[in-house]
């Protein structure tokens, strides 16, 4: 409230509007997990309010469209070394 404002001002929709991640490295967060043990990992393909974190084919609410403009699940299957690391789609 103190950053935003009410939520009757400043929604859901302004907030992802304004999320850019232009500090986003998936590559260097999947180096941080494996340097400290991780033997799975999971992401998120939806946020909250149905806003998906891909290119999604049945709503254009989505990172790919709003926000960042990134297809942020996509660049966590980038990011994952194929002999380690399992992305299974679940949608």
């Amino acid at each position: 409230m103190m950053h935003y404002g009410s939520p009757a001002d400043f929604g859901m929709k302004d907030l992802c509007n304004a999320w850019k991640a232009e500090r986003w490295d998936p590559d260097a967060l999947v180096r941080l997990y494996k340097s400290v043990g991780a033997q799975f990992f999971f992401t998120l393909g939806q946020h909250h309010d149905n806003f998906d974190l891909w290119d999604s084919p049945y709503q254009e609410w989505n990172s790919v469209h709003i926000g960042p403009k990134r297809d942020i699940v996509g660049e966590w299957a980038m990011a994952k070394s194929p002999s380690q690391w399992m992305l299974t789609d679940c949608t």
